[in-house]
C-alpha cells in the first residue's frame, strides 16, 4: 500500500487568511519600510506569504490598491467647524491634510496621481468649495481654487518630506548664494537664509495665507 504524503499548501490559498484590510495593512507597512517606489505586487505578497497573483483578486490593479490605502488615511482628516470664516476653514483644513502627509508622505503622491474617490475625500472637497463659494467665486474659480490649493499642499509636502535627503550638510549652497553679486541678486541676499533652513509648519501656513488673498481678491472682483 502506497503511503500517503501530505502536499503543502501553497502560498496563494485560503489558510493565507487574506482580506482587502490586511492587504491595505501590508502595504502601508510595506511603503512605510522602502518608501513609495518600493511597493510592488511582488513584493506586497512575499510580506503577506502569498503569489503576488493572488492579491489581483481582491484589487485589480497596484492603483487601485493604493486608492483603498489612500481613502483610508483620508478619513483621519478633521473638518473644520462649519462656523469658522471661510478663509479659517480652510486654513484649517489644509494644514491637517499637510499634517496628514507629513505623517504618511506616501499618500502626497497618490493624491497627484489619482483622485481619491472615498466619501470621506468628498466631504472635504464639498467643504472647501462651500467656502470658497463663501468667498465670492463662481463654480468655475472655485474648481480652479481647489485645485491650485491640493497641488499646493501636495507640492509643499513632498518637497518638505525630501528635504533631509537633499540638505547640504556642508553649507555649499549658502556659500554659493554667498558668492552672488549683491548687485544683481539683491533680494535673493535677502531670504538666503530662509531658502537655505529647510520647511517649517509655519512657512506652510504663511504661504496658504498669501494663496487665499489671492482667492479673496478674486472673490471681490467677482461681486462687482
Amino acid at each position: 500500500m502506497q503511503e500517503h504524503v501530505p502536499v503543502a499548501e501553497s502560498p496563494d490559498t485560503t489558510a493565507t487568511g487574506l482580506t482587502h484590510e490586511r492587504i491595505v495593512d501590508a502595504a502601508s507597512d510595506l511603503i512605510a519600510a522602502e518608501g513609495f517606489r518600493g511597493l510592488s505586487m511582488r513584493k506586497l505578497g512575499d510580506r503577506l506569504g502569498c503569489a503576488a497573483m493572488s492579491l489581483y483578486r481582491y484589487f485589480a490593479t497596484k492603483e487601485e490598491l493604493l486608492s483603498v490605502l489612500a481613502d483610508q488615511l483620508v478619513a483621519e482628516i478633521e473638518l473644520p467647524d462649519r462656523e469658522a470664516a471661510w478663509d479659517t476653514r480652510i486654513i484649517e483644513y489644509f494644514v491637517n491634510v499637510e499634517q496628514l502627509f507629513q505623517r504618511h508622505p506616501e499618500l502626497a503622491e497618490i493624491s497627484t496621481r489619482q483622485h481619491l474617490n472615498s466619501t470621506s475625500a468628498f466631504r472635504g472637497v464639498e467643504m472647501v468649495l462651500g467656502a470658497l463659494r463663501e468667498a465670492g467665486l463662481d463654480s468655475e474659480q472655485a474648481v480652479s481654487a481647489w485645485y491650485a490649493l491640493t497641488f499646493f499642499t501636495a507640492g509643499f509636502s513632498y518637497r518638505r518630506a525630501t528635504e533631509h535627503a537633499d540638505r547640504d550638510r556642508d553649507g555649499g549652497r549658502r556659500r554659493r548664494i554667498g558668492a552672488l553679486p549683491r548687485e544683481e541678486f539683491e533680494h535673493f541676499h535677502e531670504i538666503a537664509a530662509m531658502y537655505t533652513g529647510g520647511l517649517s509648519d509655519r512657512d506652510f501656513e504663511s504661504a496658504l495665507r498669501v494663496v487665499l488673498a489671492g482667492v479673496a481678491t478674486l472673490g471681490k472682483e467677482s461681486r462687482r
